[in-house]
């Protein structure tokens, strides 16, 4: 007896699947679009529903399931990596003038979200959605370049901030390296590079940690279940925890200040910061303003400054500008000077370069060759009408006044003037001519209106 597959009458099964499939589709280009717009008009719908009725809860409280949450940190991951930033080849990851300022720029803002070594994260970060990962771990997760992406950037729909000015990225690098020291580092370690070479700063809420946990004590994990460990680490609740520093006492406005400038103004032994001690009350009073005002660009200044009233600038000014002139904390230049680019630096300190002197590989791009630079002393020597309204140079630190040098000349540093000539000076000036300038103030001994090593009266 035939299957019934096989009798001449028997209907095609293959046929009447297709017959009730194109049955439910529409058969012409026309139709495709009509239903593409129905779909989409209730696609739009809901999400108007959904936004005018309020029912998405979007407070705090409430985790990513642990499905979504994957995925988002999966999309920034993919992000960052995108948009990684190239080191730059005239950038040393290895640097301790970049680690320590970076510490310090850590200790005084990054901190109380990220945590340190033996310091746990504030609760108020622990209550973030996302909560902000805890660095010693998480820095060895990312590439240099994937660092400076996310310190530079921030991160959008976060509460992880870009950083303050758009022009300094010597600042961000710095803070880049001292992230790829951080994995591993004792207390001990991070306290003396993030507090000054004198001792920790009295700003910590108390010595040691005991490992406690603040987990389950009234908090609310970011992720459900096995999901935590994308983001939380061990470390996330160690006590004591950092604080929201209020810097208004001034009292901790003066600590904030040792972290990069040192105990006594004098600076720090990575040479990253500038001695405060060579300048005077008048030109800290106009640093100070125009570094809060946004005038003078600094990601780390920028958030100290702005938090002073007037009357901190001047006495802060009137304190450390009082005070005698210091020699100043860095890299020693003992049996390390080229006599050749000492002469030089003195040379373009006195004298200036007479226009038409160098080959055009030497100059900056764009600046002709006849482009003379005039003497340094004429605005940073002992003229007493200018004193007060320009830096003094001399005893500063070398690795300081090289950067400060090639922020002006790339446009990064912005004024503490009206008027400022020095974009166009260094605009004009090569690396070496800088690294000799810089090699020959620093040479100098500490010298202050008035006299070497005297205080102004």
């Amino acid at each position: 007896m035939p299957k019934l597959s096989e009798h001449p009458n028997a209907p095609d099964s293959d046929a009447t699947i297709r017959g009730i499939v194109l049955g439910f589709l529409p058969t012409r280009a026309l139709h495709w679009v009509g239903a593409g717009l129905a779909f989409g008009a209730v696609g739009i719908a809901g999400a108007a529903a959904v936004m005018l009725t309020g029912v998405l809860d979007l407070s705090a409280t409430a985790p990513h399931p642990e499905g979504w949450a994957r995925v988002l940190h999966g999309t920034f991951q993919r992000s960052v990596a995108a948009h990684a930033e190239p080191l730059p080849a005239s950038v040393s990851l290895d640097d301790p003038a970049m680690i320590m300022l970076g510490a310090a720029h850590y200790a005084n803002v990054c901190a109380t979200c990220h945590g340190a070594p033996g310091i746990g994260q504030n609760p108020v970060a622990l209550s973030m959605r996302p909560e902000p990962p805890m660095l010693l771990e998480a820095a060895n997760t990312y590439s240099d370049g994937e660092l400076f992406h996310i310190v530079d950037g921030g991160v959008r729909y976060s509460a992880m901030p870009a950083w303050p000015v758009s022009n300094r990225p010597d600042e961000v690098w710095a803070v880049v390296a001292f992230l790829k020291a951080l994995p591993g580092m004792d207390r001990a370690r991070y306290e003396q590079l993030a507090f000054g070479d004198d001792g920790p700063a009295t700003t910590l809420a108390a010595t040691g940690t005991d490992g406690s946990s603040l987990r389950g004590k009234g908090q609310r994990p970011y992720l459900p279940g096995d999901a935590q460990s994308i983001f939380a680490s061990p470390h996330a609740a160690d006590r004591p925890a950092t604080g929201f520093v209020n810097l208004r006492p001034m009292e901790s406005i003066a600590s904030a200040c040792v972290s990069c400038h040192g105990a006594d103004g004098a600076g720090r032994s990575g040479g990253a910061a500038p001695n405060l001690t060579l300048q005077s009350p008048e030109y800290l009073t106009q640093s100070l303003n125009a570094f809060a005002s946004g005038d003078r660009q600094s990601g780390i200044m920028w958030p100290v400054a702005a938090n002073l009233s007037p009357d901190d600038i001047k006495r802060l000014a009137r304190d450390i500008g009082g005070a005698e002139a210091k020699p100043s904390r860095g890299p020693s230049l003992d049996g390390e000077v080229d006599p050749q680019l000492l002469a030089r630096g003195q040379e373009i300190a006195l004298k200036g370069i007479p226009a038409g002197e160098r080959a055009s590989a030497d100059v900056s791009p764009g600046v002709p060759t006849a482009a003379a630079v005039q003497a340094c002393q004429g605005c940073h020597g002992d003229v007493a009408d200018r004193a007060a309204a320009m830096p003094q140079i001399a005893g500063q630190n070398q690795t300081y006044l090289a950067n400060q040098m090639r922020l002006f000349r790339d446009h990064g540093r912005g004024n503490s003037l009206t008027y400022n000539p020095m974009s166009i000076v260094s605009h004009r000036l090569a690396d070496p001519d800088i690294d000799a300038l810089a090699t020959y103030y620093a040479s100098l001994p500490p010298h202050k209106e008035g006299g070497a090593g005297t205080a102004k009266n």
